[in-house]
């Protein structure tokens, strides 16, 4: 059965929520949160986004404090990605909004890791916090590029080196299935070398890195043999480190993700 709860909060201010084009309120989160504990729940997690156009740091540190008052097993931080032709991004790229500086959304990445250190969450994935021992079991798969099934309307999954994603209009999913119909709309088949780099870019997100005898196992051969070059390099520079088991990234490497992982790709 069902044993474990997320809720799109993603703020709990009015103003921030209505950019985000999100029709609940601050106070549902709460109501929203209460009643899943009183339907028995104890496993719940909240999704949270910085970085959004006219945000400060104050009112961020707001959300972070009412998030951790309701102490959730789990919390999803993530900053804002702006997807080409929704509405925020319209506004942004036509000069209707400012979007948030480089410097000011640094500030709230380390608000959050030091808010959530000190409220006993640890940080297992560069966006994802848990109290111990809760954190997400799909997401640690989803992160080592493990298989996972997904079945229903919007549904993905990744099975044989096969992703692949099912119609996510529910009307259309029931009258495909109704009618003998498969329901899936996208399958991608991996090649060896795009399974590799998905095991690396999804790897490195982890705090504990990327095993090294769990990929040599997986590629018959050491990631130094594939990327020995790119690998000194980062380390050189700060941003990667190697232990014995794994292959990680530093802190700094997790302020600069996208930079390090596009040496793999």
């Amino acid at each position: 059965g069902v044993n474990r709860l997320s809720l799109g909060a993603q703020s709990f201010h009015p103003e921030e929520l209505k950019l985000l084009g999100r029709t609940h309120q601050a106070g549902e989160i709460v109501e929203s949160y209460e009643a899943a504990r009183d339907a028995g729940f104890d496993n719940i997690n909240l999704d949270l986004i910085y970085g959004l156009p006219g945000q400060s740091l104050a009112s961020w540190s707001d959300t972070l404090k009412e998030a951790l008052r309701l102490s959730p097993e789990h919390l999803s931080v993530y900053g804002l990605s702006l997807e080409a032709s929704t509405p925020l991004a319209q506004d942004i790229e036509e000069g209707k909004l400012e979007p948030s500086s480089e410097d000011l959304q640094i500030a709230m990445w380390e608000k959050t890791a030091k808010s959530m250190a000190a409220a006993g969450y640890v940080r297992y994935e560069i966006s994802n916090y848990a109290q111990p021992g809760r954190e997400c079991r799909h997401n640690i798969t989803y992160w080592e590029n493990r298989p996972y099934l997904g079945v229903g309307a919007g549904a993905h999954g990744y099975l044989e080196r096969l992703r692949y994603a099912d119609e996510s209009d529910l009307q259309i999913y029931m009258n495909r299935v109704e009618g003998g119909e498969f329901p899936r709309v996208f399958e991608e088949r991996q090649s060896d070398l795009d399974e590799r780099v998905y095991t690396i870019i999804m790897g490195l997100r982890l705090t504990k890195g990327l095993s090294r005898k769990c990929f040599a196992e997986r590629f018959g051969r050491l990631f130094e043999d594939f990327y020995g070059k790119e690998l000194s390099l980062l380390v050189g520079e700060g941003l990667m480190g190697v232990s014995e088991d794994a292959i990680f990234l530093t802190e700094g490497g997790r302020l600069l993700a996208n930079y390090v992982l596009s040496h793999f790709v």
